[in-house]
């Protein structure tokens, strides 16, 4: 826990907290303004900017409808998409959290109170492996995959966007968060805005933070 004066100094400039080397690079757990956030040498991974992504990506993806009952989050990372959905949006159904980062499980559970929630199973495991074993498809999937800044490579085959359409229940939606930057990205996350329209009735862009490309398919 933070001490208060900490947090006060937050708002100033960033306190570091806590370093630690994750599966794809290092990552810090950070004071900022007064939260903690986790970055990565070059994006935020969670309760920063991505915070702020997933509220804007699933207010939109929920607007004029019932709420979901079971929600799939892929890369469940320290929490920020389940903190939207409790205590923002209402969602008070079963959530399966899919993560393989370690670290980021602990400072979850240490920092950001993820296990407060209630109904929320937590799988370490990696997502690809996880989507293969044909989950129950849920009502509304989330998919939060990143290393680093960059989208994982598999996420563009035609096999893995099977895979998420099966894993997305008829009548269902899928918020599917991208970084498109120039060259491989550009061209990656192209493909998969080409597979979601293949694959679903509709598919809205949204352009957040700057730099966040974020697909909501139904």
């Amino acid at each position: 826990m933070a001490h208060w004066s900490q947090r006060l100094l937050s708002h100033l400039h960033p306190i570091p907290i806590a370093e630690g080397m994750g599966l794809h690079g290092p990552l810090e757990l950070t004071l900022e303004r007064g939260r903690y956030v986790v970055n990565s040498p070059n994006a935020n991974q969670s309760q920063g900017s991505l915070h702020r992504i997933m509220r804007v990506a699933l207010r939109t993806a929920m607007a004029g409808g019932p709420l979901p009952q079971h929600v799939v989050v892929l890369g469940l990372g320290a929490g920020s998409a389940v903190d939207v959905l409790r205590d923002e949006l209402g969602h008070h159904g079963p959530i399966t959290g899919v993560e393989r980062e370690p670290l980021m499980l602990r400072w979850g559970r240490e920092h950001f109170g993820l296990g407060r929630h209630r109904d929320l199973t937590v799988v370490e495991a990696d997502a690809e492996a996880w989507l293969a074993s044909a989950p129950p498809p849920a009502d509304l999937v989330v998919v939060d995959l990143f290393e680093d800044d960059r989208v994982p490579a598999w996420l563009g085959a035609r096999s893995a966007l099977d895979l998420l359409r099966s894993a997305t229940r008829s009548g269902g939606s899928l918020v599917f968060n991208t970084m498109p930057l120039a060259g491989a990205q550009e061209e990656l996350v192209d493909r998969i805005e080409r597979g979601l329209r293949e694959r679903f009735d509709r598919l809205e862009r949204l352009v957040l933070e700057g730099t966040n490309a974020v697909f909501i398919a139904r």
